[in-house]
Formats: structure tokens, C-alpha cells, sequence
């Protein structure tokens, strides 16, 4: 077995067993959840129009766009909102989300679209539905009658649904990752000690971010759809396969993504290359980090993104964050479209440019100081 640092404990750090856990929200928090989700929405506007004229969305007129995972704090729902001031124009705007009513911040965020649509007056060009995706039964029944209703035939997917359980697989050794949290209104640095998965939780992450994300569109073609474009999310750290090698020297260096969180990435590129040089035009997006909810849920991940933000403001690196990257996506679609070959679209050169520098400073940390 190979000496990476990432299989050893940090000296001096509490270890906390597993991954971080979804808490069922109080009746205080899910109170503020209608102004949150108004704000947030409010807050992407404000933004993507700082950028909208670097970007090219023409492209969006007469489309009809499909968003999974569409909903909350995330990429996903920032591409919805930059979709809306083009309403008049797009073909329409269908919202896949898993979110229980009235108890999410991912349902109160497609509320707040809903009206933000009927007070354009394009309801009928606009289809939500709150149980996600499937490929059969009445929920894919209900979601196909869905896009008949507002004259969805030709569809532009985007998947950005974030899924996935983060721990060992069968055979790996434990990896520890640093994180931070705020405990007494100051930081404070610890260490996640990942554990073993179930079989069902491996199977699950696979599923539902890699091969069903691959199969919907395939589903819904053979329902007598057309799909134009496919496109996907991605994260860098899916890439590095030295790291996620039980043998190496490094293995454990990309936290989860290095244990499980690479394989439904795996199943997307693997179709995104086999479709490479055929008349089907599929892309994966590769992200920055960013501050979203399911930033949250990955260890190590809170501190990850603040040490890449630090570095970049410490070297005048602008940082740029979901609501443009929004944009970014969009005009990587727009250029699918216009012939562009480019399967795997890069959003990350700011940030990957300075990798080295993050990992040789996260794992120098013995403390939160400075952070």
C-alpha cells in the first residue's frame, strides 16, 4: 500500500466518522425559505446581467430548454434564472427537481420562478414537476405529457443534479480529509474520516447521477422526442486518476471524488466520447469550485473552496461563481449548436491553474488561522 498522507490522520485535528449529513429544517428555517428563495433569485438576476453581454444566448429563441436538478442554491437553478429574460422569446422552460412541497429551499426556488414566468405571461410555455427524474412508469408518463402541454419537442438537456454518496468503496484504504466549520463565531479546522459504503449507496451514486442523467434523454427520444444537445457538470477532480489509485503516493488527494464521487463523472465522459464524431451533440461542462448546498455535503469541501478563494484574491485572480458560470454553460451550449467541437468545455482554467498551489496549502494547515 502506497505512503499517501491522505490515508494517515492530520495530527492535532478532531476526526469526525463519515460525510456530512442533510438535517431536516426547523420550522424557523423553513419559514424564511420563501424570502430566500426571492432573494436568491434576485441575486442571479443582478448578476448574470453584470455579464449577459459577454456571453452569447441568441441562441435561446424558439429553444425548449429542460433542467434537471434545477432547483436551490446551485449551478442548476442559476441557469433557470438566466433564462429569464429571454422568456419571450425561448420556446420553453421545463424544471425537474426532486423536493418535497413546501418543506425545501429547491421548492420554494421554483415558486419563485413560477410567478416570475406568469407575470411575463408564460405559464403555458413553462412545466415543473417535483419528483425528479425517471425513465418509466406514470412519473415518466406525467413528465412526457408535461412537455406535450407546452409544445416541448425539440429539447435543449441540462443536467446539473448533484446525488451521490461520499465514502469508501469495497478494497480502498480510509482517506481523511480537512475541513472547516464555525464553532463559537470562529473557524475551525478538523478532519473527516471517510467510511465504508453500501453496496446500495455505490449503486445509487452511479445511477442517478451517471446512468440514468445518460438514459433520460435516450427515454425520452424513444418516447418521439428530439434531444439536440445533452449537457453535463463536471468537476476537475473527476480527472485525476492518480489520485483515486489505491497504490499511489497521492491517493485520497481530490477527498471523495478520489473514493466515490468520480463514477457517475465516469459514466457522462465515457458517453460523451463514444458520442464524439457522431451527429449527437453531447458535452460535459468542467466548474470551478463553487458555493453551492451541495458544496456542503462533500468533505472537505467548505474548505477547499475557501482556500481557492483566498489564493485567487491573494494573486488578483477574479473568482467567478455560479450565477456567470450559469452564462458560461449556456454559451457553450449556443456553440454545440453552431458546429464548435468541443466536448468538454473548460470553465476552470482560472482556478486549475492555481491546483498545486491549494493542495500543498491544504495539507500544510494545522490550524484555521488566516482562513
Amino acid at each position: 500500500m502506497a505512503n499517501s498522507p491522505y490515508t494517515r490522520p492530520f495530527p492535532g485535528l478532531e476526526i469526525v466518522e463519515g460525510a456530512p449529513a442533510p438535517s431536516r429544517p426547523n420550522e424557523e428555517e423553513i419559514a424564511s425559505y420563501p424570502g430566500e428563495a426571492a432573494s436568491l433569485l434576485e441575486r442571479n438576476l443582478q448578476e448574470q446581467a453584470r455579464h449577459a453581454s459577454s456571453y452569447n444566448l441568441g441562441w435561446l429563441a424558439g429553444r425548449h430548454l429542460l433542467l434537471a436538478g434545477a432547483s436551490g442554491q446551485g449551478l442548476g437553478f442559476a441557469v433557470a434564472t438566466a433564462l429569464l429574460p429571454y422568456l419571450d422569446t425561448i420556446g420553453s422552460i421545463t424544471i425537474l427537481s426532486r423536493d418535497m412541497r413546501g418543506l425545501t429551499l429547491g421548492y420554494f426556488t421554483t415558486e419563485a420562478y413560477r410567478e416570475k414566468v406568469e407575470e411575463a405571461k408564460r405559464a403555458n410555455h413553462f412545466f415543473q414537476n417535483y419528483r425528479g427524474m425517471t425513465v418509466e412508469g406514470n412519473q415518466f408518463a406525467a413528465i412526457q405529457q408535461g412537455l406535450h402541454d407546452i409544445g416541448a419537442t425539440d429539447i435543449i438537456y441540462i443536467n446539473t443534479v448533484a446525488a451521490a454518496s461520499c465514502g469508501l468503496l469495497e478494497g480502498q484504504p480510509t482517506v481523511y480529509s480537512k475541513d472547516v466549520r464555525v464553532v463559537g463565531g470562529r473557524p475551525e479546522l478538523f478532519q473527516w474520516r471517510l467510511t465504508p459504503l453500501e453496496e446500495r449507496q455505490v449503486e445509487a451514486t452511479i445511477n442517478i447521477m451517471g446512468t440514468m442523467a445518460v438514459q433520460f434523454p435516450q427515454t425520452l427520444r424513444a418516447a418521439g422526442f428530439s434531444v439536440s444537445v445533452l449537457a453535463f457538470a463536471d468537476w476537475r477532480g473527476s480527472l485525476d486518476v492518480e489520485g483515486r489509485d489505491p497504490s499511489s503516493d497521492v491517493f485520497g488527494r481530490q477527498g471523495a471524488y478520489s473514493t466515490s464521487l468520480y463514477l457517475p463523472k465516469l459514466v457522462i465522459q465515457d458517453a460523451v466520447q463514444r458520442a464524439f464524431g457522431t451527429d449527437q451533440r453531447m458535452i460535459d461542462v468542467f466548474f470551478p469550485t463553487m458555493d453551492t448546498r451541495a458544496l456542503a455535503f462533500i468533505p472537505g469541501g467548505k474548505l477547499t473552496y475557501q482556500v481557492y478563494h483566498q489564493i485567487m484574491g491573494d494573486q488578483g485572480i477574479r473568482a467567478v461563481d455560479s450565477p456567470e458560470l450559469a452564462l458560461g454553460m449556456l454559451d457553450a451550449i449556443g456553440r454545440s449548436l453552431d458546429g464548435v467541437v468541443d466536448p468538454f468545455p473548460r470553465l476552470d482554467h482560472h482556478e486549475a491553474a492555481i491546483d498545486k498551489e491549494v493542495i500543498e496549502r491544504i495539507l500544510s494547515l494545522s490550524s484555521a488561522v488566516g482562513l
